[in-house]
C-alpha cells in the first residue's frame, strides 16, 4: 500500500491505515528500536507506542517522508524506553560507567570560564576521532557518544565483548597521548 494511501487512511480515523502502518514499516521500526532496548519484548512495546502515537498525530500531521516520521518517532520512544529501564536506580545505567571510564584521560568541563574551552576539546576530540580507523572509530562512538553497553557494541560488530573492552582500553589510551600532545593534560 502506498503511503499517500495509508495517510488517507489515518485521516479517516480508518484503523485499517494503522495496520498497513505495521506491514509495511514494523521491520524495519524493531530493527531501529532494537539498537536501543535490550529485548524484543521492549520493542513490541516500543511499535506499540510508535503506532498509538501516529494514530494521535495523523492528523493533524502530514508527514512527507512516512518511514522518516516513523524511524524518529521509533527512535525517540526507544530511547526514552531505555531510560527508564536503565535508571541508575534500578542499577543498569551506562552514563557513570561511561564517565568513569573516560575520567581519567578527558579533562572535567564543570567551572564556568571551561565553558569556551569546551567547544575547542570539542574540536580536538573531532580530530582525534578522524585518525582513528572507521571500525574503531563506530565502536568509540557506539559506547562513548551513544552510551552502548559493550555487549551491545560486541553484538553490533560481531565481535566478543573482550575484544571491544580491549579496543576501547586502546582508544582510550591513545586519546591520552593526542590530549597530552594537544596540551589537554
Amino acid at each position: 500500500m502506498e503511503d499517500a494511501e495509508i495517510l488517507r487512511l489515518l485521516e479517516a480515523r480508518d484503523e485499517r491505515g494503522l495496520q498497513a502502518l505495521r506491514k509495511q514499516y514494523e521491520k524495519g521500526c524493531r530493527k531501529i528500536a532494537m539498537q536501543y532496548v535490550d529485548s524484543a519484548e521492549d520493542a513490541e512495546e516500543v511499535m506499540n507506542d510508535v503506532l498509538l502515537a501516529v494514530w494521535n498525530a495523523v492528523p493533524p500531521e502530514k508527514p512527507e517522508n512516512l518511514f522518516g516520521f516513523l524511524s524518529a518517532l521509533t527512535k525517540r520512544r526507544a530511547v526514552s524506553l531505555a531510560r527508564r529501564e536503565h535508571a541508575a536506580k534500578r542499577g543498569g545505567n551506562e552514563k557513570p560507567a561511561v564517565l568513569e571510564e573516560l575520567a581519567e584521560c578527558v579533562p572535567g568541563t564543570q567551572d564556568v570560564e571551561k565553558l569556551i574551552e569546551t567547544r575547542q576539546l570539542s574540536e580536538a576530540l573531532n580530530r582525534f576521532l578522524a585518525e582513528l580507523p572507521p571500525e574503531m572509530r563506530a565502536v568509540t562512538v557506539r559506547r562513548y557518544a551513544d552510551l552502548w553497553q559493550v555487549r551491545t557494541i560486541a553484538a553490533q560488530f560481531g565481535f566478543s565483548e573482550n575484544k571491544v573492552k580491549s579496543m576501547l582500553h586502546r582508544v582510550r589510551k591513545r586519546l591520552r597521548q593526542f590530549l597530552e600532545k594537544e596540551e589537554w593534560l
